[in-house]
């Protein structure tokens, strides 16, 4: 008998049921039960199910005529009532078909017993406004039974998203114009081939290479701590080899000369590193594992930060507290060395783009459609594109405005790219991002592989989330992971330099953290704070939301200067809005420019420090000029190369969900690329670190208004003498 249908009750059977579940009743009770199977279309098993939960929940194990009069009034009959009740009004077809006229009826029935629900709640607080709906407002909730009209919804004009384009992205200014530069670059047309001649591009090593989707999530710890431990004892024996290191010392020995230890970088606590809170974790060889923490007073300079694996001498006379002496911190791999099947010796053009490539209050994908117009003009030799191609913290996707599926929207986009390209030839390389909403949020991250692709196959290649690319024998490092942001956090450093200067904290503050401390007091963003001296002291008016380049979208070259005013005439005439730069005696710190002194008032009242007048309204700090972030850039980058991983930081980041089984296979560098492409919210750059060309393009959009793209001109070098970087110039153009 089925689940709806009628039949003979089987008394064997439902005994069997009965017994099977140690439920006994009485031959009255039994008698009941065969009545009620048929009556309320219910097969043996199905009562038996709801007789266990209702003796489960009342404790009645033998069961009498008042105990299923009970259960019958508690359980079937209610039951019944909510299955007729949810049941479609009209039975047009055979189950699971539905017409587009029961649809409607559903939808108007929600609707109402939703405005009924409503009429007994109390109202809230601007519930009675008046809803209006609008272009840039679109109706997202149900506010009326058509708006969910499935006419609308099966519509063909739903799969194309129509909505107001942005009008501050059209208005921008400074289009084309170069923010940043590397190489010789003057006097380059910027324009490539096309797909007029031959261009070998794959990723390297293409049959280790990560190309489908796996599982993931359900990770053992003991299986995250031994990729983490693998990695300490492989980089650990390469920089005993390299640094001519005899043994290592276990952690936990007491010992008065000085030792050698191996192990990784972490915090004594849940917050964020600090010079105070550095501990040791020992390698499972020498130390078990064991933990230390590690006093850095004695180191002349050092950049740290957690999950980072080092080699650092010192003493240990204690065995439970190790003061480091000397760091080692990590050694970069060779570079690819090209042979002849690498295709050939001429000069390609590179672009870079890397998403949103929508504004934040649109998702017309304009900025995408004017990077196509580029791409159509240049003809770039190769065309690399990372997401988020639908970015989930677009506020029309966390609100679910859209019409059409995530996966329709991003199939539409992709091929509107290829569709768009298909005259010049270039051949386009698609990379994924964690914050695409239509593809696996997983670290390391599979290819895109969502479309049959047949007269582009040859030119349009989908890649995992880090990968190493080929092209012509240059090796392109790719990720689309904001590994500067995560990295930058997390890092502490401090040289001599700053140690003098009174300043041994972290100077790059993070999101949720307060301002650092100073020479002259602790400074708060947003009021002053009495120091003890007569001065109040303030963050600089670009911490930490307004980067250098205008743009309010995302955290860049971050200030971490101190804005001075009066209490007690202590400068002077006390003007307000003025900087300070620390005394001339003092060291200044790397990157940081000399101002000179605009008022003697403030030297006299503090001897060496310089006053710098600024606008009334916007007290800018001199340090704001300096070079300071582009130095710590390097440094993480340089940790990248060194540390042989794509993202050596422990623990990740909050939004970071990593496989650490797939990151040991997928995530690591097996050479150090010549061009490694890195893209942030923070500030774009491009640099040459270890000798590896870093860019960061920015991205393409910045909340309402127009981002940046990069392009390159790379060359293969022949393997004779000294090796010459392949990338010969580079930029990073506004879109």
């Amino acid at each position: 008998m089925g689940p709806g249908g009628a039949g003979a009750v089987s008394a064997e059977r439902l005994a069997a049921e009965l017994q099977m579940f140690g439920l006994d009743c009485e031959e009255a009770a039994y008698e009941k039960l065969m009545e009620l199977c048929p009556l309320y279309r219910q097969t043996e098993d199905q009562l038996v199910a709801e007789l266990v939960a209702f003796s489960s929940n009342t404790g009645r194990v033998y069961l009498t005529l008042e105990n299923l009069n009970s259960f019958e009034n508690e359980f079937l009959i209610k039951r019944t009532a909510k299955a007729r009740h949810n049941a479609p009004k009209k039975d047009s077809g055979p189950p699971g078909v539905w017409d587009i006229v029961s649809i409607q009826e559903l939808i108007d029935v929600e609707a109402k017993e939703e405005t009924l629900l409503n009429s007994y709640a109390t109202p809230s607080k601007g519930s009675q406004k008046r809803s209006v709906s609008t272009p840039e407002t679109p109706q997202s909730k149900r506010n009326v039974s058509a708006a969910r009209s499935p006419h609308l919804l099966f519509s063909p004009s739903s799969f194309s998203p129509s909505v107001t384009p942005s009008q501050k992205y059209s208005s921008r200014s400074s289009r084309g114009e170069v923010v940043a530069s590397f190489g010789s670059t003057q006097g380059m047309s910027w324009s490539g081939k096309g797909g007029s001649s031959p261009l070998s591009v794959k990723v390297l090593d293409a049959a280790r290479a990560l190309t489908g989707n796996y599982k993931s999530m359900f990770q053992k710890f003991t299986d995250i701590r031994e990729v983490l431990t693998c990695r300490i004892e492989e980089l650990g024996y390469e920089l005993k080899e390299l640094h001519k290191i005899e043994a290592f010392s276990p952690i936990s020995v007491p010992a008065q000369e000085p030792i050698t230890l191996l192990g990784q970088i972490g915090c004594d606590s849940n917050g964020k590193l600090n010079s105070k809170s550095v501990i040791l974790e020992g390698d499972r060889e020498h130390s078990l594992g064991v933990q230390i923490p590690v006093d850095l007073s004695e180191l002349k300079e050092y950049s740290l930060f957690p999950g980072q694996i080092v080699v650092m001498e010192g003493t240990n006379t204690t065995g439970k507290k190790f003061i480091a002496t000397k760091l080692y911190e990590g050694a970069p791999l060779p570079f690819y060395q090209p042979t002849e099947e690498d295709g050939g010796l001429d000069q390609r053009m590179l672009l870079v783009a890397c998403g949103p490539y929508t504004t934040s209050d649109s998702i017309t994908y304009d900025p995408m459609m004017d990077l196509i117009s580029v791409i159509s003009r240049d003809q770039p030799d190769v065309c690399i594109l990372l997401g988020p191609f639908l970015d989930a913290k677009h506020e029309q996707v966390e609100n679910c405005q859209l019409t059409p599926s995530f996966e329709d929207v991003f199939k539409h986009c992709l091929r509107t790219i290829i569709e768009g390209t298909r005259s010049s030839g270039t051949h386009l390389v698609f990379v994924p991002s964690l914050r695409d909403v239509n593809h696996r949020p997983v670290y390391p991250q599979p290819p895109f592989s969502c479309l049959e692709l047949k007269e582009d196959k040859e030119r349009v290649h989908f890649v995992s989330d880090p990968c190493i690319l080929s092209i012509n024998g240059v090796i392109l490092g790719l990720t689309s992971t904001d590994l500067l942001f995560h990295m930058g956090a997390e890092e502490i450093s401090s040289t001599q330099l700053q140690r003098s200067s009174g300043r041994t904290d972290p100077i790059w503050p993070s999101p949720g953290f307060g301002f650092g401390s100073s020479a002259l007091g602790t400074s708060s963003r947003g009021r002053n704070v009495p120091n003890g001296r007569g001065l109040s002291t303030r963050a600089c008016a670009r911490w930490p939301g307004q980067p250098l380049d205008g743009s309010r979208s995302g955290l860049a070259q971050f200030c971490f200067g101190v804005f001075v005013t009066s209490q007690k005439s202590v400068l002077g005439s006390g003007r307000r809005g003025s900087c300070i730069l620390p005394p001339a005696k003092a060291p200044p710190m790397k990157g940081l420019q000399a101002l000179p002194s605009t008022q003697a008032a403030s030297q006299r009242s503090h001897p060496g420090w310089q006053h710098v007048p600024r606008a009334r309204h916007s007290p800018i700090c001199s340090f704001c000029s300096s070079s300071s972030a582009s130095d710590r850039f390097s440094r993480i980058l340089k940790h990248v190369l060194t540390q042989r991983s794509f993202y050596p930081l422990y623990p990740p980041f909050e939004e970071m969900s990593i496989d650490y089984e797939h990151f040991y296979s997928y995530a690591q560098l097996p050479i150090t690329p010549d061009v490694l492409i890195a893209p942030s919210d923070l500030r774009y750059f491009v640099k040459d670190v270890l000798g590896c060309v870093c860019m960061n393009p920015g991205r393409l959009t910045k909340g309402q208004v127009g981002g940046t793209f990069g392009r390159l001109y790379i060359s293969r070098q022949l393997a004779k003498g000294e090796r010459k970087s392949p990338c010969t110039a580079a930029q990073v153009v506004k879109i």
